[in-house]
């Protein structure tokens, strides 16, 4: 690459979708070591501010009796619903609560909720960084947020490539990327991001129909 990069790439899945997707494995216990080996290999990882454990539904007397001796007080007690915020310390005890909710029959809320998400970095980008348009304001930090309960765990991912659409650099760590993600990329959730003059986020535009197989014809 040469020059400054103005134009990159986000994935953000919309709220049709509920932002995100989940896992490929569906078993939230067998999905989650995928998830955590994907986390392990990002660079700055930052736990995100809204961490949430929550026990409501049928089932929210027992579990939170149950929460209570794990997690201490909950925020607002109530007959049938609390929730404790979780710091990184506990994730794995909060991760292994609500697992536990496949002990019980399947219910049609809760009995138990557990949300958090990360900040990061990805690391070939750290190592060949891209090169900073003059007042660049964007910010670099990708997002994925996780939700497990109900019996799943789903993903909602906002991920930033600082690259543009049709450059051979992103097309080469898209395809490396899936290789290791938890869940399926779809090509329409993608889009160009450009700067603007104020404000950290940039303006997004929609990629062409089937930009990737068009990226694969640019760069060959």
């Amino acid at each position: 690459m040469t020059g400054a990069i103005n134009e990159w790439v986000v994935y953000s899945p919309p709220k049709s979708v509920s932002f995100g997707h989940q896992t490929r494995v569906r078993d939230p216990r067998k999905a989650w070591p995928a998830v955590e080996q994907f986390l392990m290999g990002l660079e700055q990882r930052q736990w995100g501010f809204h961490s949430r454990l929550t026990c409501n539904g049928p089932l929210a007397a027992t579990r939170i009796q149950e929460a209570r001796l794990v997690f201490g007080p909950e925020m607002g007690p109530s007959e049938c619903y609390a929730d404790w915020n979780i710091a990184e310390s506990q994730r794995d005890l909060g991760l292994r609560f609500v697992f536990d909710d496949d002990k019980f029959p399947k219910q049609d809320i809760g009995p138990s909720s557990f949300s958090f998400s990360y900040r990061f970095l990805w690391p070939e980008f750290e190592q060949f960084p891209y090169w900073k348009a003059e007042g660049e304001r964007r910010d670099p930090r990708s997002s994925l947020g996780v939700i497990v309960g109900g019996g799943r765990l789903f993903l909602r991912p906002n991920f930033i490539f600082p690259a543009p659409w049709n450059s051979e650099i992103l097309k080469n760590f898209l395809a490396r990327l899936e290789l290791i993600s938890p869940f399926r990329f779809r090509d329409q959730y993608f889009q160009r991001l450009l700067p603007v003059k104020k404000g950290p986020v940039g303006r997004s535009l929609r990629l062409p129909k089937n930009w990737r197989q068009t990226v694969v014809a640019l760069v060959h």
